[in-house]
């Protein structure tokens, strides 16, 4: 996840989403941080420990697409 982290438009791509799908969490929390403090995991494992996961990662796999990221 780092690469995402150190990349702005991506990163922000990545909150925006997360925040769409999980409402509650970042109501609570700041997602931003969890997510950052997992650094070594890939997008892709941090989704897998997450509500919704799979519609996330669906999600985050089209939008990290059109940026032309990968969500892996």
């Amino acid at each position: 996840m780092s690469e995402l982290i150190d990349d702005p438009e991506a990163w922000t791509t990545v909150l925006t989403t997360v925040r769409q799908y999980m409402p509650q969490l970042a109501s609570h929390m700041d997602v931003g941080s969890i997510m950052q403090g997992n650094g070594s995991m890939t997008l892709g494992q941090m989704l897998s420990l997450l509500p919704h996961a799979d519609e996330l990662h669906t999600a985050l796999g089209t939008v990290l697409a059109a940026l032309g990221r990968s969500s892996q």
